[in-house]
C-alpha cells in the first residue's frame, strides 16, 4: 500500500472531472482562493482492523473532497456548485456491482461512510456572499 499514490490518484480522478482552476492537497481558506472553482483533497483518517491471526487486516483511508465555487450576487452560489458535485459523483461512480479502484491501487473508493453507511455531503451556499463550499466524504478500502 502506498498512501501517497492513492491520494494522488484520487486527486487526479476528481480534478479531471470538471474545469477546476485551483487544485491541491493543502486546503486554503475559501476567502483567500483567487482561482475558482477550486478543488482540494485531504486525508482525514486511517482505520486498521485485524480479525485474528489468519486473516489479512482491513485498512481504510478516509478523505474529504472540498469544492469551492462562486457566482455574481445575481445567482445563488449553488448554481455553480451543483454541476461540480455532479461531475465529481460521476467520476467516482461506477456501474452497479463494480468498484472504483483508482487505477488498480485500491479495492474500492466511494462517496460515503464506512461499509456503505450513509454519509452527508455538507453544503454551505454562502447566502451572504458569492462563494459556496461543499465537503464530500470519501472512504477508500485498501488491500
Amino acid at each position: 500500500m502506498n498512501r501517497e499514490a492513492i491520494m494522488q490518484a484520487l486527486l487526479t480522478l476528481v480534478s479531471e472531472s470538471a474545469g477546476f482552476v485551483t487544485i491541491g492537497r493543502r486546503l486554503e481558506w475559501v476567502a483567500k482562493v483567487a482561482g475558482l472553482p477550486a478543488l482540494y483533497v485531504i486525508a482525514t483518517d486511517n482505520e486498521y482492523q485485524q480479525h485474528g491471526t489468519t486473516f489479512p487486516p482491513r485498512r481504510t483511508i478516509g478523505a474529504e473532497i472540498w469544492v469551492y465555487a462562486a457566482t455574481d450576487l445575481q445567482q445563488p452560489p449553488g448554481a455553480q456548485l451543483n454541476p461540480l458535485l455532479d461531475a465529481i459523483e460521476a467520476a467516482l461512480g461506477v456501474m452497479p456491482g463494480q468498484a472504483q479502484t483508482l487505477g488498480g491501487l485500491v479495492v474500492h473508493c466511494w462517496i460515503g461512510g464506512d461499509d456503505g453507511q450513509k454519509a452527508r455531503i455538507e453544503i454551505f451556499e454562502g447566502h451572504a456572499s458569492s462563494r459556496a463550499v461543499a465537503i464530500i466524504p470519501v472512504r477508500i478500502l485498501v488491500p
